[in-house]
C-alpha cells in the first residue's frame, strides 16, 4: 500500500530528487540547487530546521551522526551539524570523487584512485582543542551545533564548557573572564576557594583530590585535568606564571605586575565569592565536591577546630559557608583598604610639620 506524503511539482525539487533518511524520523530532501530541505514523516510537515545550501556539484550526501557530509565529484567534503545545520567543516580530497556510504560511526569516500575511510573527532576533544586555542566563541559555536535548544544534555555540557574555560582564562591570569565563566558553571567552589589556602585557617589543608593524578581516569576527565590547572596558592601561582612568558618582566616592574594581577585576581573572587554565597545559602549540591569537602572536614577535626568532623551534606555545606564567609571578609577588607589607605596619625603629622 503506498501512501502520497509530500507531492514534488518540480519547481522545488530537482528531477529526480534525492533522499536521505535521517534519525527521529526525518528525511532530508536535496531541491533545486541542491538546497537541502528537512521534513518530518510522521506529522508529514516540514520540520523546524533550517535548510542547508549545498554546493552545486555536490555528488551524494549521507549521514553520521550527529553530522550531515555531502561530497562533491570536485573533491570537496562539507560537514554540516544535523542539529544547528552549520557548517562545522570543509576539506578536500583527491578528486574525482564517486561515492559516499557510513558504517555507523565512520564514513567511505570513493574515488577513482582509492577508498578514504572518515572518523569524527569527539566533540569533547574539539571544544578542547578550541579551548586551548583560546577560541572560546568557536566552542561554543561548536556546541550549539552538536546539542540542540531541545536536548536534555544541553544544560550539563554548556556547565561544563564554562567551567574548563573559566580554568583556562585562570591560567592566562584573565581573572575577570575566568569568573565570569565560573558564574554559569556551576564550578567547584572549594577547588578556587583552595587556590586562597594563604588565608584560610591554619588548619586547612588542600584536598588531595586536587592534587593526585589517578591514571584510572577516563579518557575525558584526563582531557579535563590538561586544562584545569593544579592548586597552588594563587599568589606563587601567578608568579610561576608570569615567569613562564616569553621575557617576563624583573626588578620593581615585574613586582608591580604581580601586586596588579593579585589584585584583581583577590577583587573578581570577591565579586564571584559574594554571588556563589547565595547559592550555597539555597543549598545547591551541585556546586560541591562532597569528597574533597569531607577532606576537610576531617582536617579541621584533627586540629581541634571543631568538636568532630562534619558528616551531613547540611554539616558540609555550612563548613563551605564558613570558609566562604572568611575569605570574602578577608577579600573585602584588604580591598577596602587599597581604596582607603589608613591615615596618619597626629602625632605623625604633628612629626611632619616639624
Amino acid at each position: 500500500q503506498a501512501t502520497e506524503i509530500l507531492a514534488l511539482d518540480g519547481q522545488t525539487t530537482r528531477n529526480p530528487p534525492n533522499l536521505l533518511l535521517l534519525p527521529d524520523g526525518e528525511v532530508l530532501i536535496l531541491g533545486l540547487e541542491n538546497l537541502g530541505i528537512f521534513f518530518n514523516l510522521d506529522s508529514q510537515t516540514p520540520s523546524q530546521r533550517n535548510t542547508i545550501k549545498w554546493p552545486v556539484d555536490l555528488l551524494q550526501v549521507s549521514v553520521c551522526l550527529p553530522y550531515i557530509v555531502g561530497i562533491a565529484a570536485s573533491g570537496t567534503v562539507d560537514v554540516y551539524s544535523i542539529h544547528g545545520q552549520s557548517l562545522c567543516q570543509t576539506f578536500h580530497l583527491p578528486a574525482p570523487l564517486t561515492s559516499i556510504a557510513t558504517t555507523g560511526n565512520r564514513l567511505l569516500v570513493a574515488s577513482n584512485a582509492a577508498v578514504n575511510c572518515l572518523f569524527p573527532v569527539p566533540v569533547e576533544q574539539q571544544i578542547h582543542k578550541l579551548l586551548l586555542e583560546g577560541r572560546t566563541g568557536d566552542a561554543l559555536d561548536l556546541l550549539s551545533a552538536n546539542f540542540g535548544a531541545d536536548d536534555p544534555r544541553r544544560a550539563a555540557e554548556l556547565g561544563a564548557l564554562h567551567n574548563l574555560a573559566g580554568w583556562v582564562e585562570f591560567s592566562r591570569l584573565q581573572f575577570a573572564p575566568a569568573f565570569r565563566h565560573f558564574s554559569y558553571a556551576g564550578v567547584d567552589v572549594l577547588r578556587i576557594i583552595s587556590f586562597w589556602s594563604a588565608d584560610l585557617p591554619k588548619w586547612w589543608k588542600t584536598p588531595s583530590v586536587y592534587s593526585e593524578e589517578n591514571s584510572s581516569q577516563s579518557s575525558s576527565t584526563r582531557l579535563d585535568r590538561a586544562l584545569v590547572p593544579p592548586v597552588q596558592e594563587v599568589s606563587r601561582f601567578i608568579r610561576d606564571r608570569t615567569a613562564q612568558t616569553k621575557a617576563g618582566d624583573g626588578g620593581q616592574q615585574g613586582e608591580a605586575k604581580h601586586q596588579v594581577l593579585l589584585e584583581l585576581a583577590n577583587s573578581s573572587m570577591a565579586t564571584f565569592l559574594s554571588k556563589e554565597r547565595t547559592s550555597l545559602l539555597l543549598g545547591r549540591p551541585e556546586r560541591v565536591d562532597w569528597d574533597a569537602l569531607r577532606e576537610v572536614a576531617n582536617a579541621a577535626a584533627s586540629a581541634g577546630a571543631v568538636a568532630r568532623a562534619a558528616e551531613t551534606k547540611e554539616e558540609l555545606l555550612s563548613l563551605l559557608l564558613t570558609l566562604v564567609d572568611t575569605l570574602l571578609f578577608l577579600l573585602m577588607v584588604r580591598k577596602t583598604k587599597a581604596l582607603w589607605p589608613p591615615t596618619p596619625s597626629l602625632r605623625e603629622e604633628y612629626a611632619n610639620l616639624l
